[in-house]
């Protein structure tokens, strides 16, 4: 029986979209007082952010993901934040040096407990299997497109299987940084009001779903 995000993957795929057209048109109607409002919060909201220097925001984007923070809500507040003062290009290649950071960091901490792991499957004459130098793409990809699976999740189960570690980098950054675009991009929407970047961002991480549902589908 396939699961149900695939089963029901085309209401998924609707509600989605028009949760964003939703939020894009609440975004342009919402009366002047309350966009003011909403702008004052946010502001509020990104204060320690905007404290922070962005080589300093890099590092912590590498470290904090390891301890359970969402990487999404780093993505948006590099675009919140950093995009309007240092540009798009800027801020999208500090995000892909902190994606480097928190992949080599994650691999390297899961690796280390293989070796333990082996020795508590031994005990049930179980083993984890070794893909050191063998083609692993295909897991990987698993992984990555696991729906609902965190990050941090992802990175550990690939660091503790052994998948080699130039495949697991390559693989692992180029889809991520597909992921971090789009929400780079929402959140400097947030920032400077431009509905264009909500669009463009949106439209990314709802391609990035569909792919990952069809991705699925054919591998169900």
């Amino acid at each position: 029986m396939k699961p149900p995000i695939v089963r029901h993957r085309h209401k998924l795929a609707v509600l989605l979209i028009s949760g964003f057209l939703l939020i894009g048109l609440l975004w342009i109607l919402l009366p002047q007082e309350l966009a003011d409002l909403a702008h004052e919060h946010f502001d509020i909201m990104m204060g320690n952010v905007r404290a922070t220097p962005f080589p300093v925001f890099i590092l912590l984007l590498g470290i904090l993901p390891l301890a359970g923070v969402p990487v999404t809500a780093l993505y948006l507040a590099a675009g919140a934040v950093y995009a309007p003062v240092y540009g798009m290009p800027v801020t999208f290649a500090g995000i892909g040096a902190g994606l480097l950071i928190n992949l080599l960091l994650s691999y390297a901490y899961a690796k280390a407990f293989r070796r333990p792991v082996n020795r508590i499957l031994s005990r049930f004459s179980a083993t984890l299997p070794d893909y050191s130098g063998q083609p692993a793409w295909k897991l990987i990809l698993i992984i990555r497109f696991a729906p609902g699976l965190p990050q941090l999740v992802q990175n550990f189960l690939l660091g503790i299987l052994g998948v080699p570690v130039g495949l697991y980098l390559v693989l692992s950054f180029s889809a991520e940084m597909v992921i971090a675009y789009g929400y780079m991009t929402a959140g400097s929407s947030f920032a400077t009001g431009r509905f264009n970047l909500f669009i463009c961002g949106a439209g990314v991480i709802v391609i990035v779903l569909a792919a990952t549902s069809l991705f699925n589908h054919r591998r169900a």
